[in-house]
């Protein structure tokens, strides 16, 4: 799961409201916890191995960790290095 940020269903990424605004489901319509679960499905299916996180902070992890029963097997973080010059 990449950055978890729940966004509803849409053919473009991220929907915008009739005003103009992004708009991003609430904690309390759909939560990262809720589309963890549905993944934990795909495991016990046996349509995947493993599921990890991807740019996720502790707190995060931590909460997937306290409510699921899957623990993460990874959290991919990008690294960036700057090359200095002179």
């Amino acid at each position: 799961m990449h950055w978890p940020i729940p966004l509803p269903p849409a053919q473009e990424n991220i929907p915008l409201l009739s005003d103009g605004r992004r708009h991003l489901l609430d904690e309390k319509e759909w939560s990262f916890v809720d589309t963890w679960k549905e993944m934990e499905k795909l495991v016990k299916q046996g349509k995947c191995k493993a599921i990890g996180m991807s740019n996720s902070s502790i707190p995060y992890l931590q909460r997937i960790i306290d409510e699921c029963k899957i623990v993460p097997a990874v959290n991919q973080v990008l690294y960036h290095t700057i090359k200095m010059e002179g």
